[in-house]
């Protein structure tokens, strides 16, 4: 025993020290109306490098210079022909996913995918027993510039910028924690976005619970086109012509569960100069409370395991103090037999100011149903019925519409290498007295992949968007022995459907794109 005690003394804490450089090519090809064919550019190619060290046992750095960042599966497109507001899409990039649990914040105060196409970037990752740090800093080529608004957000795409994200959180007793955190952006040329943010978790017992999150922005605008509005706030102006302006959120929530009942109260007060340049951050000037409340019951009998029914109400102000809205839902769950999950949603827009409008009673009915019933098949499905506004109305009268919105998602694992997962999205507005649309449209998409063992894998994704009238087709082969060292050989083809007058003839091929991807972990 004591032999055994002298060997663990003197076992090192082997750190990991690991190269990934990569190679790249692609060919891009553009329809000519003239010659009525693609015409394919010479093929380029580019190098990157990218290192991952263990600094201690609880302490680790990644660094990438020129890295190819670039997704390899498309995003499954969100319909956002009726959205005032910009639409967030997930994070699938490895390297941003890795540590990033650390800097989720209710308010959206950092967004990886605001750091679009960089030229270098690190990421350093501390996880002690009571301490935790993340640091990232990256060279953007093409910065997103997104302005959040009252009833609106505006999007414009930027130069190069310098981005910084500082991060820090001490673990308390009773899993409670207090964090710091700090991000800036500077534009090449001028302007910048400085914020800075205190939160904190509290878990008094095990019923009570109480989150917040504090803001302070410090902004200077570039002085550029990047948007083209003549829109204001807080007598300003949303173009950017250089203005400096500040803004501050607060978000505090309090929340108290128990076998049965579920209740939480909620306040967000939001400036009309709050931004987050390195977040996703569409909506400011307002004061929400949220009071929700909630019954559940944890049966789990044969057909029944879990039903609950709840209540939730939102009332919103303008900073003026102006009523914005008042909406109440009615909430019921239930699981059934098959690992089957429903969710029924009674949401009605009491009132609602938007543009300056008031509108009443607008009703909405929303049900979600996901379900398991074996590992073979999955099904995900929501729909709303009910009253909405047409939001981008070119007349900018605004009027109300009769809305339909239906989402379904299949999954069919056909055996150990074979899944296919096909999706429907649809969605109308139809006029009230009228049998005439808004608009109407639909976006059907299948992904389908064969798994030939653990490492190696085919995929193609084919996805038909009836509002743009595009087709994509997105093949890939992939060898993947281990998470970093990857092989793709793959291609993006884009087909249109040629108009003609105010129909649509057959499909023709718009762009082309093939790529070929390798990249190679190196262990020292």
């Amino acid at each position: 025993a004591l032999k055994a005690s002298k060997e663990n003394i003197n076992l090192v804490n082997k750190k990991k020290v690991e190269l990934l450089p990569f190679v790249t090519a692609n060919t891009v090809g553009e329809y000519k109306d003239s010659s009525k064919k693609i015409n394919y550019s010479k093929p380029s190619g580019d190098l990157g490098i990218g290192l991952n060290l263990d600094i201690t046992k609880n302490t680790s750095i990644e660094l990438a210079l020129n890295p190819d960042f670039s997704q390899v599966e498309a995003d499954v497109t969100q319909i956002d022909i009726n959205s005032a507001y910009a639409l967030l899409y997930p994070e699938k990039r490895p390297f941003f996913n890795r540590g990033t649990d650390l800097v989720k914040f209710s308010d959206g105060a950092f967004y990886s995918r605001s750091i679009n196409n960089p030229i270098f970037t690190s990421k350093l990752l501390s996880q002690g027993k009571n301490t935790r740090i993340y640091f990232l800093s990256a060279i953007d080529k093409n910065s997103p510039y997104q302005i959040a608004g009252d009833d609106r957000s505006y999007f414009g795409e930027g130069n190069k910028s310098l981005i910084n994200i500082f991060r820090f959180q001490r673990m308390l007793k009773n899993s409670s924690k207090i964090g710091l955190f700090s991000s800036s952006r500077y534009y090449k040329g001028g302007g910048y976005g400085n914020l800075f943010g205190l939160d904190g978790i509290f878990q008094f017992s095990k019923k009570w619970k109480l989150s917040f999150e504090l803001f302070k922005n410090f902004n200077k605008e570039p002085v550029n086109d990047w948007i083209d509005t003549e829109d204001t706030f807080s007598n300003k102006t949303v173009k950017l012509d250089g203005e400096k302006f500040n803004g501050d959120a607060f978000y505090f929530q309090i929340l108290r569960n128990t076998e049965h009942w579920l209740t939480l109260v909620e306040y967000k007060n939001i400036s009309p100069g709050y931004r987050a340049d390195v977040g996703f951050v569409v909506k400011n000037n307002r004061r929400w409370i949220t009071l929700f409340q909630e019954y559940k019951n944890i049966i789990n009998k044969k057909n029944i395991q879990f039903f609950g029914f709840g209540f939730k109400g939102d009332f919103l102000y303008n900073i003026n103090n102006e009523l914005k809205v008042i909406s109440l839902d009615l909430i019921s769950k239930t699981k059934v037999i098959g690992n089957t999950e429903l969710t029924l949603t009674y949401d009605i827009d009491v009132f609602k100011n938007y543009e300056g409008k008031d509108y009443k009673m607008l009703p909405k009915i929303d049900v979600k149903l996901m379900s398991r019933t074996s590992e073979f098949f999955s099904i995900f499905s929501t729909m709303n019925v009910g009253k909405d506004i047409y939001y981008n109305d070119d007349l900018k009268n605004y009027p109300e519409g009769k809305d339909l919105t239906f989402y379904t998602l299949l999954s069919f694992q056909l055996n150990d290498n074979l899944n296919l997962s096909p999706s429907l999205r649809y969605s109308r507005l139809k006029k009230i007295d009228l049998d005439e649309n808004y608009f109407t449209g639909y976006i059907v998409r299948l992904s389908g992949r064969y798994q030939f063992n653990k490492s190696l894998s085919v995929r193609l994704i084919s996805e038909y968007n009836d509002f743009q009238k595009k087709l994509l087709v997105q093949p890939l082969f992939q060898w993947n022995p281990n998470p970093f060292t990857i092989f793709y050989v793959g291609g993006n083809q884009n087909a249109l459907r040629e108009e003609i007058g105010k129909d649509y003839g057959s499909l023709y091929m718009n762009t082309s794109q093939f790529f070929i991807k390798f990249q190679y972990l190196i262990k020292i």
